[in-house]
């Protein structure tokens, strides 16, 4: 786990009596440092352990990962707690490390009220939960009998996961792909209807496993091999994914970026690895070739392919919906029509317009349209030969 440097500064406040600090974080292999510049006159050298500041880093990452802290020297929580039974909960830790940490809050954190309150106010938080909930209902394992700091991690301290080889580099995700499906945190944001893009598949079946959530769960156990246990040759990772579009909206609009047009493309590479693969796969996929093809004679393949006996059989041989309609070749092509015009613009600066498959075989005219604006913003435009 990377440590990036950051600053964090909490202010004085009576109810939890944490003086003004600053924790400061190191690049990675340096030590992490925690400055109370509230004592020793303000000098910023008067510091606490380093290895107790480094809790007050991890505090997103030990929830969401493992618990191995930022110093990448130590195993966790779990391996804090060894040979320690029964013993409180960091001893000999400074009281503002302690309460910074149970001031952020949440369920891991309550095993250190005693470091913030007296033990009469916790017999009075006790006290006052009884009354109002009796059965012990709410919230159980908080503020009330809180839950050890090493209970219910997500992972857990012993958290391997696999790290298979990969296509794709992942550079955002330290070039794993196990970290990549950790991503998802579970906000939920891909469950919606008529607002954005993401998640189109979701929207029409309202079935978990077609969520972006969903998905990156599947990613999840199909790495831990529990669950799902066959990993990159699942049927059932291969059917969730089958209907993701690979828009990439989930990369722009969920809040932690989860790219699952990425990991779709990275698990069908292995998926179907030695296997021959769906006939959309090769009648739309290798659209290039095919075009290049009809590029020759745009107008022959058009009258073939438009004429409804003829189109229905063409759709069914290449899995293509009946209801679609097969697109028209563009005759002549783009680079056709452009080398055939000859030299222009000669002395305008050059700009390079690079039509892709569509705007060359099937949409030219887009490509003509640029080759317009370009000219009349007297530049000289060249597009590749083929």
């Amino acid at each position: 786990m990377g440590v990036r440097r950051k600053t964090y500064v909490a202010g004085s406040r009576d109810d939890l009596r944490v003086p003004f600090c600053e924790v400061v974080l190191d690049p990675p292999n340096e030590p992490v440092r925690l400055y109370d510049t509230s004592g020793s006159g303000g000098d910023p050298r008067a510091g606490l352990d380093p290895h107790r500041a480094a809790w007050i880093h991890d505090r997103g990452d030990v929830e969401h990962y493992t618990g191995r802290v930022a110093t990448l020297r130590d195993d966790g929580r779990a391996s804090y707690r060894a040979g320690r039974s029964g013993a409180e909960p960091f001893p000999g830790a400074g009281e503002l490390v302690a309460t910074l940490l149970a001031a952020l809050g949440r369920m891991s954190r309550g095993e250190l009220l005693s470091r913030m309150f007296s033990g009469e106010m916790l017999e009075a938080f006790r006290e006052f939960k009884s009354i109002w909930d009796p059965d012990w209902k709410m919230n159980p394992g908080k503020v009330v009998d809180p839950y050890p700091v090493d209970a219910n991690l997500r992972l857990g301290t012993d958290y391997r996961p696999a790290q298979p080889d990969t296509h794709f580099a992942f550079p955002e995700d330290d070039g794993s792909f196990s970290r990549a499906a950790l991503r998802c945190v579970g906000v939920g944001k891909c469950r919606k209807d008529g607002a954005g893009t993401m998640c189109p598949s979701y929207m029409v079946t309202h079935e978990e496993e077609h969520s972006t959530r969903g998905r990156a769960r599947l990613l999840f156990e199909m790495l831990e091999g529990d669950v799902v246990k066959d990993g990159w040759r699942s049927d059932d990772v291969k059917e969730a994914l089958d209907l993701c579009l690979a828009c990439k909206a989930c990369k722009n609009e969920c809040p932690v970026n989860v790219d699952m047009a990425t990991y779709k493309s990275e698990f069908f590479s292995h998926y179907y690895a030695g296997r021959l693969r769906p006939i959309q796969a090769y009648s739309v996929g290798l659209i290039y070739w095919w075009a290049r093809i009809a590029g020759h004679m745009p107008r022959v393949v058009n009258a073939v392919t438009q004429a409804p006996a003829l189109a229905a059989v063409i759709k069914r041989l290449g899995g293509v919906a009946p209801q679609r309609p097969i697109p028209t070749f563009s005759a002549p092509p783009f680079t056709t029509w452009f080398r055939a015009r000859g030299e222009r613009g000669v002395g305008a600066p050059d700009v390079l317009l690079w039509p892709d498959t569509f705007n060359n075989y099937l949409d030219a005219d887009h490509a003509k349209a640029a080759v317009e604006v370009l000219e009349a913003a007297r530049a000289v435009d060249a597009a590749p030969r083929s």
